[in-house]
This record gives structure tokens, C-alpha cells and sequence, in this order.
């Protein structure tokens, strides 16, 4: 067979039977280049394809296909999972980044009994009545209060020092919880006396020769306290004394007192704390009388020279023209007839709150409304329709307690006294405005109860417009008189039974 040379060129003649030949011009060899080339001009051969094979591959495919799936959905459901989770601990993370991390526990060292507190012999206690000459030329120093701070450390002891030379001093010592009281003076101060009071038998260890009593004078650790007026009323029936020259009062006694100086001349310090102004403006009106009869106030007192008339009782109001007497019974309402004395019982419709511990009671002249408040339940107020002789409406407080209530027909609105110590603002329809506390700003108010123990005590309202009188009533009579200035936000104590009352403007 004749072929041409790739390389050179050349014709020869090529045997196919033989597996190569080289070209006789160039010796190269390509016969089995021809033969590869004639392999891929040929038609490839087609295999024999079973259909078992076939079917066995696709089940294969299908069944990775299927496990494929079911990986993909477990592996979303649990990225699912994992996200809630996270939304979830994100919330709650959230919810407390304002949350103030907790204070690592603190663990103090064992306070050994007899090393580090030094106890001494308790000097001889005598539970007689002191004789009343002891508080004679004497100042008298009183250390008051709830329990003594270090306990945790020093255990129940604290150290009064006096130092007063040359005077002659009264101590009174008086706390709730049990106190190791350990008292000295310096040389030149002689302690008459020391007085000690406890709810516990407390113990006084001293190397002073003065005697020691044990009595029942209240704690304090505030002057401004009815606690406080307590302990002076105490001394006064002691020693007759209506002061002290010192006072040093915590609730937690800190390990160290000492009193080398008597306190500042204030009448925090007196039995009759706190004296009545003369009111920056005036201002009259007017109080009923047990008969419900007028009788003219004023900021600085009654008005006129007669002894003042027994005021009638909280609770009750004498409605003009109806003529009728509205008062409370205990947890009941009811009208009284003053010609015959007959007495009709008020009740509230079915579907009104049920009436529960009521508190007081006032007339809108301008709706022509009796108004009733109540304390029962979130507090309510009833409106009664004097003309129409039945119940109008009821209101919820939300739990402001209401003690006292008046109308104001200046302002046309409603001011009450609340529990809390508050002088709260209602709007013509008992709508609650805004409330503004007052008890720890009236001069002398804080005396007439005990502060951390008690609610304050109620104060009758009588409004006019932006001018407002606070009164303390006891019993029939007006103890006390505070103004109120609404613009300006001023207090003033301006009268106050058996003082000075403040000059009239």
C-alpha cells in the first residue's frame, strides 16, 4: 500500500500487516500514526446496554437525591431550633441590660467575743423612778436608735464619748434592738445620770460612777417624728425638761458617738416644735359647727374673741336647701331629717361597687351633687343627685386613697388629702388631675405620728381657688392650720392650738 511521509514527504509502499514501517528517504516512523488515525475515523463501538444496570443506576441517584432531602430538612429544622433560641435568649437579655448585676457577697471576719469587743462587767442597773433633781443645771444628751450599725463587725456594742468640761450632763440612751451601751466621759465632765431603754434589756458598761436607770422611753432616730415628741414627753414627765441640748439619732447607730458640743438652739429640739407664721396672704372661710351651723376661720385661728365652737364630725354634711343631713355610718351612708331625727338608709344601686370603708363626704353646689368617697376595693367615688333623689354615677380611684374631700366652687373642682400624704386635684367630674405630696414639707407635721411605722394622719381640705387651708383636727376642735399656695408651691404653719398664732395680715 503506498503512503506519503508525514515528515518528508516521500512515497513508498507501506505493509499493513506489519505493526510499523519507516520511511526509506527519513527513516521516520509513522505507521502507527496512520494506524491511530485510521482508529478514530472508524465508527466507535457501541456496548451492549443492560437495562437492569440502567434501572439500578437511577434507583441509586434517586435514593441520594431522597436522602439528600431529608438531611437538608433536618439540618433546617435544628438551624430553626437554634435561631428561636437565640431570639428567645436575646429577649431576655435585653429585658435586663437595665437590670443592676447583683453585689458579690461580702463575708466579714468572726467577731470574737471577748479579744475584740473588750467586755466588761455591766454596771448595776436600777429600775426605779430617777429622781426628777437629776435633770436640774444639767444638759441632757440623748443617743437614739433602731439597732447599732457594726453589729456585723463589732457585734451589738457602741461607744458614747462625752466630752463636756466643767458640765454637768443627763444621758439617755435608747434604741429597739438589744445594745451594749459602753460609756466614758473625759475628766472634767460629770455625768449625772444615764438613762437606757430597749425593747431588749440592753447593758451599759462604763467606769463612771454615775448610776444607771433602766426606763421606757421610746426610741427615735429622727427629730422630726412623733417618735421623737414621744421621748420628750417622756423627759417631761421625768424631769419636767421640755428640750434636749443634744440629739444624735440614726437608725443604724454607728460604732463611735461622741458629743463634745451641745446642738444649735432649734425648736426641733423643744416639746413644742415648730411655731406658726403669719400667712403671706389671707385668707377666710368658714366651719360647721356640731349643729352644722357656720362659724368664721381664719388662716390664723377663729375669728373673733368667743372660744372657738365645737366643730361637727368628719363625715357629715348639711346640703343647702335640701336641708337635709348626708352623713356616713361606719361602712353604710344615709340621710338624716334634723326636724324629726328620721334616718333613711342610701343604698347603691345593684350594679355599683359595694360600699366599703367610706371616708368622707362633700357637696357640688354647682351640679348639685353629693359626692362620696371611698376606700373599698381600687377606692370609688359616688355622685348622688340631690334634686332627682337618686344615685347618678360611680367612678373608680384606681387606688388613690381618699381621707379627706371638698368641693371647690372657686376652681370648680375637688381637692382631697390621701393617704400618702398627698393633696390630690379631681376635676368637676372626679376626674383625678395631678397630686402633689406635702407631708414632708408642712413645718411640724411629721411630729404628730410615727414616720416609719404609720400612714400620715388625715387633714381636712378647704379649697379656694389657688388658696387652700390644711386642717389638723383632734377630736371637735382645729389643732393645727397650714396655708397652701398652688402657683407659688409655698407651705406655711400658720396657727396652732395653745401657741402664738402668726399675726393676721
Amino acid at each position: 500500500m503506498e503512503r506519503t511521509c508525514l515528515k518528508c514527504g516521500h512515497q513508498h509502499q507501506f505493509n499493513d500487516a506489519l505493526p510499523s514501517d519507516a520511511c526509506p528517504q527519513c527513516g521516520a516512523i509513522y505507521a502507527k500514526v496512520e494506524a491511530a488515525r485510521r482508529l478514530a475515523d472508524s465508527p466507535p463501538a457501541q456496548a451492549p446496554v443492560n437495562p437492569a444496570a440502567a434501572s439500578s443506576r437511577l434507583d441509586v441517584w434517586h435514593w441520594t437525591l431522597l436522602a439528600t432531602c431529608v438531611l437538608l430538612a433536618i439540618s433546617t429544622a435544628l438551624l430553626g431550633s437554634l435561631l428561636f433560641q437565640e431570639l428567645r435568649l436575646n429577649r431576655v437579655l435585653l429585658s435586663q441590660r437595665e437590670v443592676k448585676p447583683a453585689e458579690p457577697i461580702r463575708n466579714p471576719p468572726a467577731a470574737i467575743a471577748a479579744a475584740s469587743l473588750d467586755v466588761r462587767p455591766p454596771a448595776p442597773m436600777s429600775s426605779a423612778r430617777p429622781p426628777a433633781s437629776l435633770a436640774e443645771g444639767a444638759e441632757v444628751m440623748v443617743v437614739s436608735g433602731y439597732e447599732a450599725e457594726g453589729k456585723a463587725r463589732q457585734g451589738t456594742a457602741v461607744q458614747v464619748s462625752i466630752d463636756r468640761p466643767g458640765k454637768s450632763v443627763l444621758l439617755v440612751l435608747a434604741s429597739y434592738e438589744r445594745i451594749v451601751w459602753q460609756v466614758s466621759a473625759s475628766e472634767a465632765t460629770q455625768v449625772r445620770a444615764i438613762l437606757v431603754s430597749g425593747y431588749d434589756r440592753p447593758r451599759v458598761e462604763t467606769p463612771l460612777t454615775a448610776p444607771v436607770y433602766q426606763t421606757k422611753l421610746p426610741y427615735s432616730y429622727e427629730k422630726d417624728s412623733g417618735t421623737f415628741v414621744a421621748l420628750l414627753k417622756g423627759l417631761k414627765s421625768l424631769f419636767g425638761v421640755e428640750k434636749v441640748d443634744a440629739f444624735r439619732g440614726q437608725y443604724s447607730l454607728p460604732e463611735r458617738v461622741v458629743i463634745d458640743q451641745p446642738d444649735p438652739p432649734q425648736s426641733d429640739l423643744t416639746l413644742q416644735g415648730e411655731q406658726p407664721q403669719a400667712p403671706l396672704k389671707s385668707m377666710e372661710f368658714q366651719l360647721s359647727d356640731k349643729t352644722f351651723a357656720k362659724v368664721p376661720w381664719s388662716l390664723g385661728g377663729p375669728v373673733g374673741t368667743a372660744p372657738p365652737a365645737p366643730l361637727a364630725s368628719p363625715g357629715a354634711i348639711l346640703v343647702p336647701g335640701d336641708g337635709r343631713i348626708y352623713r356616713i355610718a361606719s361602712h353604710a351612708f344615709e340621710i338624716v331629717e334634723p326636724a324629726t331625727g328620721k334616718v333613711t338608709p342610701l343604698e347603691l344601686p345593684d350594679n355599683f361597687p359595694r360600699l366599703s370603708w367610706p371616708t368622707d363626704v362633700t357637696y357640688d353646689s354647682k351640679r348639685h351633687l353629693v359626692v362620696l368617697a371611698s376606700l373599698g376595693g381600687e377606692g370609688y367615688l359616688y355622685r348622688y343627685a340631690v334634686d332627682e333623689g337618686r344615685w347618678q354615677d360611680f367612678r373608680s380611684l384606681d387606688n388613690i386613697d381618699i381621707n379627706a374631700l371638698a368641693y371647690d366652687e372657686q376652681a370648680d373642682r375637688f381637692a382631697a388629702w390621701t393617704s400618702e400624704g398627698g393633696l390630690l386635684f379631681l376635676a368637676g367630674d372626679g376626674t383625678p388631675l395631678n397630686t402633689r405630696r406635702l407631708a414632708d414639707r408642712l413645718p411640724g407635721y411629721n411630729r404628730l405620728y410615727d414616720t416609719g411605722n404609720s400612714r400620715p394622719p388625715r387633714l381636712q381640705v378647704v379649697p379656694q381657688g389657688d388658696r387652700i387651708a390644711l386642717l389638723r383636727t383632734s377630736g371637735d376642735s382645729v389643732q393645727m392650720i397650714w396655708y397652701y399656695d398652688v402657683p407659688m408651691d409655698l407651705v406655711q404653719l400658720t396657727y396652732k392650738k395653745d401657741a402664738a398664732a402668726g399675726a393676721q395680715p
